[in-house]
């Protein structure tokens, strides 16, 4: 089959290396795999060299796509993105979050009737839509509702799978860093754990404009920022942690499908987490404030890990099938 992949939010980088930007090039892979050819219509040029083996044609313009060359069409939903409205394709539309009411609360104002106007419009054109947790459901207009397939993030295992632990303890945080994140609890809480137990690190991959930030006020020798790191190569970094932090502040939407949980799990990792992200007993706990995370990280340094038994993370390419 031949589709395209559309991406209509000028702000997200595909070739990048936050979040939104894996999660694009894990599904393109996906599909690649299963043997579809894939081409890309995205809003933003790439900022950066795209992975090799997603070197395929990228469209800047939806003028410049040949539009009557695809058999179907798969759409990351974007706030103001009506192009399904415009073309009579076959049109998957990808959920991941609630964009109308992030938008109103962490960033500038909009026109939210014309937004919904658009949202609601193009659900109900679409033929299928994937939405990432149950919870953003009933952000789907009532009327398109029977169009849902619910599509948890998922991993690529070819990239993701057991490595073995390193041979001194580290805790490892994987991602931006929002002020929903909470990493000051977890890096506060390993500052005070790091005394009593001086042979453990905190490795953080991934940044954010907050990096200076956090370099600036943990500036202890134990803590290593690695900054920005291509999606490819946080495998490796993830072989250097014992236990993935996963903290989420109070008030996180419950939407959320973290990819960081997953990847972790993936490569055998234990987890502290959110008490709402902790899936699965025994490898993922779920922890709230600095006194039970640095209860939690302590249980970890100590826990016996030969006889975890880690759940069977699901592969992009078998999620893509469904569909």
């Amino acid at each position: 089959m031949r589709i395209l992949y559309v991406n209509q939010d000028a702000g997200i980088n595909w070739c990048g290396y936050v979040g939104n930007a894996t999660h694009i090039q894990s599904v393109l892979r996906a599909m690649r795999r299963l043997g579809h050819t894939v081409h890309i219509l995205v809003r933003t040029a790439p900022q950066c060299p795209c992975p090799v083996d997603l070197d395929i044609p990228c469209y800047l313009r939806s003028e410049d796509v040949p539009w009557d060359q695809f058999d179907s069409v798969y759409e990351r939903y974007s706030l103001w993105g009506d192009l399904s409205l415009n073309h009579l394709l076959p049109w998957v539309l990808e959920i991941n979050a609630p964009l109308i009411e992030e938008q109103m609360r962490y960033r500038a104002p909009i026109d939210v009737a014309r937004a919904m106007q658009i949202r609601d419009a193009v659900c109900r054109r679409v033929q299928r839509i994937v939405v990432i947790s149950s919870s953003l459901s009933p952000y789907v207009t009532s009327d398109a509702q029977t169009k849902i397939t619910v599509m948890p993030n998922c991993v690529d295992r070819q990239m993701f799978y057991p490595q073995p632990l390193p041979q001194s303890f580290a805790f490892g945080y994987v991602g931006s860093m929002r002020p929903w994140h909470d990493l000051d609890t977890t890096l506060e809480a390993f500052v005070l754990l790091h005394p009593r137990y001086p042979g453990i690190d905190f490795h953080v991959i991934g940044s954010s404009a907050r990096e200076t930030h956090y370099r600036e006020k943990y500036m202890n020798p134990h803590i290593h920022f690695h900054g920005l790191v291509p999606p490819t190569q946080v495998p490796t970094f993830l072989g250097q942690i014992t236990c993935g932090m996963a903290p989420f502040t109070v008030d996180t939407p419950g939407y959320f499908s973290p990819l960081k949980i997953q990847e972790y799990l993936a490569t055998h990792r234990t987890v502290l987490t959110h008490p709402k992200f902790a899936e699965f007993p025994v490898v993922t706990e779920g922890v709230e404030g600095l006194t039970a995370t640095l209860d939690a990280m302590e249980r970890q340094i100590h826990l016996n890990r030969t006889k975890l038994h880690f759940p069977n993370i699901t592969d992009w390419s078998e999620s893509i099938t469904l569909l």
